[in-house]
């Protein structure tokens, strides 16, 4: 398949997806990310957007840790520092939006209820420490956070 046809492919799926205000399966956010950073449409980055603002609103209403951990984005944090990410770049978030994503970061690899022994929960978590204390680097448990980077690391190196 070349290029051009998986960028067609993508772009045919996530018109045929249907959502449930605003909520989009998790990989979405990377599709439209990337289809955004190919076709420059910014329908892709505005419905990222959009994403994002539904889970901070849930964030508002309930915190960091959901009930049943429901929501992809709170179970792979790193989907949603990379919409944050790109939203922020494009200029598409206001300052308090800034400000409720650093909270919100601060409070999901500080509070968040995850379970480490499940492989996917566990690398959810784990590709998540990274890009979030990039985002928030005097984290006040970053040694604690890295401690739990080389811990899991370690049953796979070990």
């Amino acid at each position: 398949m070349t290029r051009n046809r998986y960028i067609e492919k993508m772009a045919e799926l996530c018109e045929s997806i249907d959502t449930d205000n605003s909520r989009l399966p998790g990989w979405t956010s990377a599709a439209e990310i990337l289809l955004y950073r190919e076709t420059g449409d910014r329908r892709y980055i505005e419905r990222t957007r959009d994403l994002l603002r539904v889970i901070l609103e849930d964030y508002q209403r309930i915190g960091v840790v959901q009930l049943g951990l429901r929501l992809t984005g709170f179970k792979i944090p790193y989907r949603i520092v990379l919409m944050a990410r790109i939203c922020r770049e494009e200029g598409l978030l206001e300052d308090s939006e800034i400000a409720l994503l650093n909270q919100f970061f601060t409070d999901l690899l500080s509070e968040a209820e995850y379970e480490r022994g499940s492989m996917n929960r566990a690398f959810g978590y784990l590709a998540a420490i990274h890009p979030v204390l990039a985002w928030i680097p005097d984290h006040p448990k970053r040694e604690e956070l890295l401690e739990v980077e080389r811990l899991v690391l370690s049953d796979l190196t070990e």
